[in-house]
């Protein structure tokens, strides 16, 4: 089962169709911080046009239909 086609149209929409994928290793203990946030003043205003809850909302209809090894990191974006 395959939600390439699901996952490229959500890319596309979050203007993230350039990206590569990669494997982020996520430490279990792992915490999300400030140093993580966009620096310049152009990459924070592209985030401001990004509806955060519609980015997790897609990540978990991956995660419960074909993607469970994302739910980790899902459920700290959550």
């Amino acid at each position: 089962m395959s939600q390439k086609i699901y996952i490229n149209k959500v890319l596309e929409k979050l203007r993230m169709n350039d990206y590569s994928p990669s494997v982020t290793p996520v430490v279990k203990s792992g915490r999300f911080n400030l140093n993580q946030c966009p620096k310049n003043y152009l990459k924070k205003e592209q985030i401001k046009s990004i509806s955060y809850a519609s980015v997790v909302g897609s990540l978990m209809y991956v995660q419960v239909c074909t993607r469970p090894n994302i739910a980790f990191v899902n459920g700290m974006l959550g």
